[in-house]
């Protein structure tokens, strides 16, 4: 079974750099470079695992955790993981409260995302 992750960055670089990670790791791959992008790939599909980066260009990324954990079913919610490159405690206690499920440093290569994504359960 195919499973399905959205990227959401405004960077191609970051976008880029996780699909190949993530591609490797047997996702297909989808990019949004801002909230409302991601909002119509979600419409389209929930995905299995939703990548958002804290600081979207005039986006309220916490506010973009509880619109996009919104979809899909109450048993297929989207896991999603909150993107940071510092320690930002404010923004990544209101992520947890909308509903991010786990949080990331970047910025990444393959093996520590590939080191959480096993810790998370989410790749073999």
């Amino acid at each position: 079974m195919t499973r399905n992750c959205l990227i959401v960055d405004d960077s191609s670089v970051i976008r880029n750099v996780a699909e190949r990670i993530f591609d490797s790791m047997g996702f297909q791959v989808v990019h949004a470079e801002d909230g409302q992008a991601a909002r119509e790939a979600c419409m389209n599909g929930t995905p299995d695992l939703i990548l958002i980066d804290w600081r979207l260009p005039e986006e309220d990324s916490a506010e973009l955790v509880r619109d996009l954990k919104g979809f899909g079913s109450d048993e297929a919610r989207p896991f999603i993981i909150f993107l940071t490159s510092e320690m930002d405690v404010p923004s990544m206690t209101r992520a947890k409260r909308a509903g991010a499920d786990a949080f990331f440093m970047k910025p990444f290569d393959r093996a520590s995302l590939s080191s959480k994504m096993r810790e998370l359960g989410l790749a073999a």
